[in-house]
């Protein structure tokens, strides 16, 4: 049994507070996945960020470089399809301002957006020197509005210096090659090619940055979500070896005390032990009962000493020893004549007089039995001594029990007894019971109130 005041296990109180914690861990657990998504979408979105603010710088030195050429081809070439290409670029393609549009979608990628600004800034810069060289190559080639192509504004409205609007054609063709190729226009690409690396060389270091804080971020929750994956399944163990230990175990216990007709032990269960405390119960109700039935089968109703049945299952056990015993059959003298003068009732105390003084003259060790009507029993076992010593121990206990027959109870006359006495060496043998029957015959044959040992001789 378990110590008082010892704290059990309360598997309801176990339970919820498995289910808190295996709740409060996967909800840390997912926060945690939620993060390293978040994370992950987070490096993504930087990298994403870096291809579109790149691509942007090159499509905007692209397009720079595309007029640049368009103009130049037409100076070289005199092909009017370059200046065509040249406005359908920067009216309609319009790549430039797209490219500065999607890098301005971009929110986080510092200071690329103002240098891609300047760039393009630079870029715009440059188209006052192209529509003056393609100005001075209209001129000198007296191109006129035409159903094919009408020359743009912006071409129109550019104003040759004193200089050269006095130049001959040939001299504003020339002209126009060194505007396009002057140290100036040189300074101003190179302008812009520096603004386009200063913008891809600050998106590279930005999102580098980013990458970096990213992946360490999304190393520390990929990290802490381990670590609750691994909390998780110690809980679970922890978990599943109380159950073993606290239940399991303890209900194989209580299933083989309870094949094997057991009071159940107390666990360390609280569940458990109320299970025990109300099969107990039941148990002793059961062992009360069946006790009880046992000692109304087992015992004679008037006298309370063991009946037919129970010697008849005394004898049986004392057939397989080989420990000597006696065997006294006791007969009431005259009992029906005391019946019929005093009544049945005096008759059933005269009854319980004998036996009371048969159970006290004989020992614990002996078996002292009402086989019906007069009729009792008295079977001696534990007769370690010989044969002789035993004889005078009936003698003995013959006296103690005339004695007590003396002194009956008020109102009840003193009986006497016939006794017939055997004994065996080995054990109650079938013989047994004749050897004494004939004895306490001869006791009869001769007047009664006497007994005898049966012998051989």
């Amino acid at each position: 049994m378990k110590k008082v005041g010892k704290r059990n296990l309360n598997l309801k109180y176990f339970n919820r507070a498995f289910i808190v914690i295996m709740t409060i861990e996967c909800f840390i657990m997912v926060f945690n996945f939620f993060c390293l998504e978040r994370e992950f979408d987070n490096y993504v979105d930087s990298s994403n960020e870096y291809t579109l603010v790149s691509k942007a710088a090159i499509t905007l030195q692209s397009a720079s470089d595309y007029l640049t050429d368009e103009a130049r081809y037409f100076v070289i070439t005199r092909d009017m399809n370059h200046m065509k290409n040249y406005f359908y670029e920067r009216d309609v393609t319009k790549r430039r301002e797209k490219a500065i549009e999607d890098i301005k979608k971009v929110k986080t990628i510092g200071k690329a957006a103002d240098f891609l600004e300047s760039a393009l800034f630079e870029s715009k810069k440059l188209e006052n020197l192209e529509y003056y060289a393609m100005r001075l190559m209209t001129d000198a080639l007296e191109i006129k509005d035409s159903p094919d192509f009408i020359i743009p504004e912006s071409v129109k409205n550019v104003t040759l210096n004193e200089h050269d609007a006095k130049l001959s054609a040939e001299y504003k063709i020339s002209k126009a090659w060194l505007v396009l190729f002057s140290e100036e226009y040189v300074t101003e690409k190179n302008m812009i090619s520096s603004y386009k690396s200063m913008a891809l060389t600050e998106i590279f270091n930005h999102s580098e940055h980013i990458h970096d804080e990213s992946l360490e971020n999304l190393h520390n929750s990929y990290q802490t979500v381990q670590v609750f994956v691994i909390l998780i399944f110690v809980t679970g163990l922890i978990f599943f070896l109380l159950i073993i230990f606290h239940v399991i175990r303890p209900l194989y216990v209580l299933i083989k005390n309870i094949r094997e007709n057991k009071m159940l032990s107390l666990t360390n269960t609280e569940e458990l032990n109320i299970l025990c405390h109300t099969y107990n119960e039941l148990y002793m109700r059961y062992s009360t009962n069946e006790m009880f039935l046992k000692q109304k089968a087992e015992h004679d109703q008037l006298t309370g000493l063991i009946n037919r049945t129970a010697l008849d299952e005394i004898k049986l056990t004392l057939q397989k020893s080989q420990e000597r015993i006696a065997l006294i059959l006791v007969d009431v003298d005259h009992f029906k004549e005391v019946n019929d003068t005093y009544g049945h009732i005096t008759g059933d105390n005269v009854l319980k007089h004998v036996a009371d003084s048969l159970s006290g003259s004989f020992r614990q060790t002996d078996y002292v039995g009402r086989t019906g009507g007069d009729e009792f029993v008295v079977i001696m076992t534990g007769c370690n001594g010989g044969r002789a010593e035993l004889e005078e121990l009936i003698r003995q206990k013959v006296g103690f029990l005339r004695e007590k027959l003396q002194n009956p109870p008020e109102g009840v006359p003193a009986p006497t007894l016939s006794i017939g006495i055997a004994i065996s060496d080995k054990g109650y043998t079938d013989s047994l019971y004749g050897n004494a029957d004939f004895a306490l015959y001869k006791v009869k044959k001769a007047g009664r109130d006497g007994f005898e040992i049966y012998s051989e001789n």
